[in-house]
């Protein structure tokens, strides 16, 4: 089970932990450097996720849900306008519209430091833009984002739609160590310690390490997840024709 699934069934258990939700506001594309806050810290301290810190603001958020329109969600965050540091971004870099907002969420067990630290176990990242300050006064700053890939000039697809050939980089072997080196694919259980005897080749037939092929298609991929399971897949199965 990859660490995605465990956070995934982490829903189903009673006592989980808390929910932590961190926030990392780039503005590198404009001359700046990248914020990271956490929101609502019951502490009020920093917290530590994939060896970055992340520091507690008064914040508050909203409009991330997906609906079923169709449409792109638009949310809104709430900034104390107090800090200075913020602040001052806001004044340099144009209100930092087209900045990009990272919202990651995990589970306070997950965190560095902690007994069951992990870096991997975390929710999809939501990542948006900053569309427009849609606010400012002596208490707070108010910011619309967009989704990242619904900004003016942007089109769909951005990649080449492919029925049933997967655009994974697969895993392969390093001819001057011998060893596996891990691609896009998140196929990655061989860890050296002989536990994993998984292997197929091209044509989805078991085969040694030496062999271990992967053919692209959906079949593949079942072959190594599991026919029911959620599959990494980014070939696109549903599409009606190829061309």
């Amino acid at each position: 089970m990859t660490t995605n699934a465990s956070i995934k069934n982490d829903w189903q258990q009673p006592n989980v932990g808390a929910l932590v939700v961190l926030y990392e506001l780039d503005t590198t594309d404009l001359g700046g450097s990248i914020y990271r806050f956490v929101e609502g810290t019951i502490s009020g301290t920093a917290v530590v996720f994939q060896g970055q810190t992340f520091y507690p603001l008064d914040m508050e958020s909203d409009g991330w849900e997906l609906t079923g329109t169709g449409q792109l969600p638009r949310p809104k965050i709430k900034i104390n306008s107090r800090d200075v540091s913020l602040r001052a971004a806001l004044n340099t870099y144009d209100d930092m519209l087209g900045a990009q907002v990272r919202r990651k969420r995990t589970f306070s067990k997950y965190l560095d430091g902690e007994p069951l630290a992990d870096a991997l176990a975390e929710f999809p990242v939501d990542i948006y833009v900053i569309q427009r300050k849609a606010g400012q006064n002596k208490q707070y700053i108010e910011f619309e984002l967009s989704a990242y890939m619904d900004f003016e000039g942007k089109k769909l697809p951005g990649r080449v739609v492919l029925k049933d050939t997967c655009t994974h980089t697969y895993r392969y072997i390093d001819p001057n160590t011998g060893s596996f080196v891990q691609g896009s694919c998140p196929w990655n259980l061989v860890t050296g310690d002989g536990d994993f005897t998984d292997y197929y080749d091209a044509y989805g037939v078991a085969t040694t390490s030496g062999g271990d092929v992967c053919g692209r298609s959906l079949s593949d991929c079942q072959d190594r997840f599991g026919d029911y399971a959620d599959l990494p897949t980014r070939a696109f199965p549903g599409v009606g024709r190829t061309r």
